[in-house]
């Protein structure tokens, strides 16, 4: 018989841990465009797999944000990562968090300091809510607003 509906999701979704994973391992090798490949792979079947909502689809969108060459589709794929985060996690979780100092980050990069500014920010609220001030990624976001300041 042929494999269940289930069954084809959960390959799919397999897969794309696995092109998660490669991309990973080409990212760290420097190989950004091979990476973003895999991540792009990786994003297209959770999507199909999930729908372009779901919170799954948020680890490789972050990943195509951190290495697309384009540094304003990083800024969209990575405000994306945040507006589901907020919808799913809510505004003060430390994922959301992530998100938004992943974004922030790559809208200084781009140029956009008021913009990155306000990210920053809410990252760090995020971070003091849900980890406290001791957390790395707290002092990350507040060093980060500091540095444009």
């Amino acid at each position: 018989p042929p494999p269940s509906a289930e069954e084809l999701q959960r390959s799919a979704l397999e897969f794309a841990a696995a092109r998660l994973t490669e991309g990973r391992g080409l990212a760290r090798a420097g190989c950004t465009l091979d990476a973003l490949e895999c991540f792009e792979d990786a994003l297209q079947r959770r999507v199909e797999a999930l729908g372009d909502e779901h919170p799954s689809c948020v680890e490789a969108l972050y990943e195509c944000g951190l290495v697309c060459p384009d540094k304003e589709r990083a800024v969209g794929l990575l405000k994306r990562c945040v507006a589901i985060e907020e919808k799913t996690r809510g505004e003060l979780h430390s994922e959301t968090g992530q998100c938004m100092l992943g974004a922030g980050m790559a809208l200084v990069e781009n140029g956009s300091e008021a913009e990155a500014l306000w990210m920053l920010a809410r990252a760090a609220a995020a971070f003091e809510a849900s980890v406290g001030k001791q957390d790395a990624r707290f002092k990350r976001a507040v060093n980060a607003m500091l540095d444009i300041m």
